[in-house]
Parts: structure tokens; C-alpha cells; sequence
């Protein structure tokens, strides 16, 4: 078995999202990180749109911010598709993120 884990769910999410993808993918998928849902109806449209999902919430951004903004800067990400609604996932933070 390979493990790929990180400290928390965001974390895990750039951990596998750097196993599986390293610096290649210049769009990222975004899913709400207080369940699994989105993330798991998405991880096709991902897959095959070769853009890792990473975990947001806006309502709690700093975790989720502080796991993806450098996962992003080095991958050099500049789009991203962003399951589910702008009450979870604000265009405010996947901008922030985008330009950081």
C-alpha cells in the first residue's frame, strides 16, 4: 500500500494532489471541506480535466487556505473549478488563492 496523508483534510488533499499531479496542473478543482459530496461526485470530472481537487470553506478559510496557497504557487495553478455553491466556496477566496 502507498499512504499519502496529511495533518488534517486539507492537508491530505495537497498531499495527494502532489503524489498524484506534482507541479503539472495549471487548473485546480475546488470542493467544500466540511463533507465529502462534492468531492467525491467530482473526482471524475478532476481526474479527466487533469485538476487536482483541493478542499476550501469560506466560512473557515484559514486551514484550507494555509494547505492550498502553496500547493497553488508551485504548481503555478490559474483556474479553477468549484463544486458546489458560492456560500461554501466564495469566488472571493478562489480568487485570493489564484493571485496569491
Amino acid at each position: 500500500p502507498i499512504r499519502v496523508a496529511g495533518a488534517n483534510r486539507a492537508e491530505t488533499a495537497v498531499a495527494v494532489a502532489d503524489h498524484y499531479f506534482g507541479s503539472d496542473p495549471k487548473r485546480v478543482t475546488f470542493a467544500y471541506g466540511g463533507n465529502f459530496p462534492d468531492c467525491i461526485s467530482g473526482g471524475f470530472l478532476a481526474r479527466y480535466m487533469e485538476a487536482p481537487i483541493l478542499y476550501g470553506d469560506s466560512k473557515v478559510p484559514k486551514p484550507y487556505a494555509d494547505a492550498d496557497a502553496p500547493y497553488i504557487a508551485y504548481c503555478g495553478a490559474y483556474s479553477a473549478y468549484v463544486l458546489g455553491g458560492a456560500s461554501l466556496i466564495s469566488d472571493q477566496f478562489i480568487i485570493d488563492l489564484l493571485t496569491y
